[in-house]
């Protein structure tokens, strides 16, 4: 198989693979963008300590490449959540009838990113990266208590990052380049007919008895910017810093209501207009990063890297989806997230030529307060223990293996009638027990 043919097979591949997945990152974050750096926690990232990959963080790796180049990597994230304890009353103040257990509401998905570097002179440097930035999968079951809050929620996203990097002297290289970026979102829930009905004067309906359902739809393209640099002071010695821009999306899709057997709901559509299908919208904001690397070799042998990242989730504020229909109102859930830190540190040992081994710990700070986490997204703060190896069979291949732990405590989900939105999804409360097992393998080609 010619080089051309073998980039034509993998960005194929990236591009078709990406999945959602119970983000392996605080929020909804995917920081797995590359095997080395997973094996690493991440330490050292924006200062290009492990190759092609670490350009995800900090555009000016590319600029450190001296040779074209190809990394294709490959993740499969394995949680393990549980919703336990679960119970819930209506607006009304009836129990919810249902199951107070979800053993496992998060399945597993195998995530890819794709990076290629093309040297353009003496000091340029052409590079691209296509990565799934931000990823989302829960799944519980339809006769669960928090149906009414979630049922199924997915999101999935691309970013696809020409950059060009230019060396300016030994010591610094700049780079930056534009992102664009696709965000599908599907999202679905049970809908309590029975409680809006009883609510609207109907003495026949049954709160949590007459359920219906509702599945939105919706994708968007937009646009940010990546920008980074990386200071070289001394002799084996990095410090690198890396921004990625807000980017703002406005989801276009559609909503399609599912009405109860009992005829519940279509009284209620009849009268009201409402819970008819619809075109519906929402404005949803990825985040901005910014994030700063430290490599330093310590002997020929022995490196030790640190990274800090900063994402600046205080932007989900509000999930507010519109519907075209105007008898539909709004749904709103209040998210209120707060920005976030991540930190690692981590070492790399070069056994011999062939062989290198690395480690890491990280700390990941969720950005979900106390009191708006939901069965959507049941975050909590994380501690990575992460190891992993590099192979370089020929001067023109090399392979890295990753693995991490994340190890996540238990967090209470403490969810108000009161609070925007609420009115007919009503309280629940619970615990959610997630743990996180990620996987890498990767790939990398010169020319």
């Amino acid at each position: 198989m010619t080089r051309n043919n073998i980039l034509t097979v993998t960005t194929i591949f990236a591009v078709l693979s990406f999945a959602a997945a119970e983000a392996e990152s605080a929020g909804y974050q995917l920081r797995q963008q590359g095997a080395a750096g997973l094996g690493t926690a991440l330490a050292g990232s924006s200062a290009g300590a492990h190759g092609l990959s670490d350009a995800y963080w900090n555009p000016a790796v590319y600029g450190l490449q001296d040779k074209a180049g190809a990394e294709l990597s490959l993740a499969y994230i394995q949680p393990v959540s549980e919703a336990e304890d679960a119970t819930g009353t209506t607006a009304v103040g009836t129990p919810i009838p249902g199951a107070s257990e979800e053993d496992d509401a998060t399945p597993g998905t195998f995530v890819p990113a794709l990076y290629g570097v093309l040297p353009a002179g003496e000091r340029l440097r052409l590079g691209l990266s296509v990565n799934a930035p931000f990823g989302l999968q829960t799944d519980y079951r339809d006769d669960w208590v928090g149906r009414y809050h979630a049922r199924e929620s997915e999101v999935k996203t691309i970013s696809i990052a020409p950059v060009a990097a230019f060396r300016v002297n030994e010591r610094l290289t700049l780079a930056g380049g534009p992102i664009a970026q696709y965000y599908d979102a599907r999202l679905t829930n049970a809908v309590d007919f029975g409680t809006i009905a009883r609510a609207a004067g109907n003495m026949l309906a049954v709160p949590g008895g007459n359920d219906g359902g509702v599945e939105l739809e919706a994708d968007d393209w937009a646009f940010g910017f990546t920008l980074g640099a990386i200071f070289e002071p001394v002799a084996g010695s990095r410090i690198g810093v890396g921004y990625r821009s807000e980017i703002d999306h406005d989801l276009d899709g559609n909503a399609d209501f599912d009405l109860d057997a009992t005829g519940v709901g279509a009284a209620l559509q009849a009268a009201t207009g409402a819970f008819a299908d619809t075109g519906a919208r929402a404005d949803v904001s990825t985040p901005r990063i910014v994030s700063l690397g430290l490599s330093q070799a310590i002997t020929s042998r022995l490196t030790l890297m640190a990274e800090a990242q900063w994402t600046g989730w205080s932007t989900f504020d509000t999930l507010r989806v519109r519907f075209d229909n105007p008898a539909q109102g709004d749904d709103v859930t209040d998210e209120s997230w707060d920005d976030a830190w991540f930190g690692a540190v981590g070492a790399r040992y070069r056994v011999s030529d062939a062989w290198t081994l690395r480690a890491g710990v990280a700390y990941d700070e969720s950005p979900v307060p106390d009191g708006t986490r939901t069965p959507r997204i049941p975050d909590a703060d994380r501690t990575w223990v992460a190891i992993g190896a590099g192979y370089n069979p020929a001067s023109w291949l090399r392979l890295d293996f990753g693995y991490t732990h994340l190890f996540m405590p238990e967090e209470s989900i403490d969810l108000s009638v009161n609070e925007p939105g609420n009115t007919f999804r009503g309280n629940l409360e619970g615990t959610t027990d997630t743990s996180v097992d990620v996987f890498a393998i990767a790939g990398t080609i010169r020319f």
